[in-house]
C-alpha cells in the first residue's frame, strides 16, 4: 500500500481532517494534501511525528511504500549537496580574497597561477553540485516560488560578475 493511501486512511479512520492533523504536525493544509495525493513526501522527521500523532510504526509508513526509502535517501543527498555547496561557495569567497589581496604587491604570497586554478576548479565543483541539487530537486518535485527563483538567478549574475573581475584582475602585470 503507497504511502500516501496509508496516510489518508489512518487519518480518517481518527476522525481528522487535513487542518487538523496539519495544526498537530506544525505544517500547512497544503502539505498534508500533497503528501496524500502523492506530489511530495514528508522528511524523515515528518515521518516521525505523523508515526507518533497518528500512533502508526514507522515501519508501517516507510516499507510499505518502496518509493518512501528512495525519496528519503534522494532527501539526504540533497541536504548533503547543499553543505557541500555552501562549503565550496565560501571557498571560492576565501580563493577570490586571496587573489585580490595577492595583486598587492607587499602582500604576494601565493602563486598567482596557482590560485586561478584553485579558484577555477572550486568554481566546476560549485557549478556541478548545483546542477546534481537541481536535478534531485526534479526528481523530488520541489517548486520554488518567483522570489527564490530571483534569488538564486541574483546569485548567479553575482557569481559570473566576481568571474568576470577575476579574469580582469588576473589580466593585469603587476606594478
Amino acid at each position: 500500500m503507497k504511502f500516501s493511501s496509508i496516510l489518508k486512511q489512518e487519518r480518517q479512520t481518527r476522525s481528522m481532517t487535513q487542518s487538523q492533523l496539519a495544526e498537530r504536525l506544525y505544517v500547512s493544509n497544503k502539505t498534508i494534501s500533497n503528501w496524500e495525493t502523492e506530489k511530495t513526501v514528508p522528511d524523515l522527521d515528518n515521518l516521525i511525528l505523523l508515526s507518533k500523532e497518528l500512533n502508526i510504526s514507522l515501519d508501517k509508513l516507510l516499507l510499505e511504500d518502496p518509493t518512501m526509502v528512495d525519496n528519503l535517501k534522494l532527501k539526504m543527498g540533497l541536504r548533503e549537496s547543499r553543505v557541500f555547496l555552501l562549503f565550496a561557495s565560501c571557498t571560492n569567497l576565501l580563493l577570490f580574497i586571496m587573489l585580490v589581496i595577492n595583486r598587492i604587491p607587499k602582500y604576494d604570497f601565493f602563486s598567482l597561477p596557482l590560485l586561478v586554478t584553485a579558484l577555477l576548479c572550486n568554481v566546476v565543483v560549485v557549478l556541478a553540485l548545483s546542477i546534481r541539487i537541481q536535478e534531485t530537486e526534479k526528481e523530488l518535485h520541489v517548486h520554488y516560488s518567483f522570489k527564490m527563483k530571483l534569488a538564486t538567478i541574483s546569485i548567479a549574475v553575482i557569481v559570473m560578475a566576481l568571474m568576470i573581475l577575476l579574469v580582469l584582475i588576473t589580466s593585469y602585470k603587476k606594478y
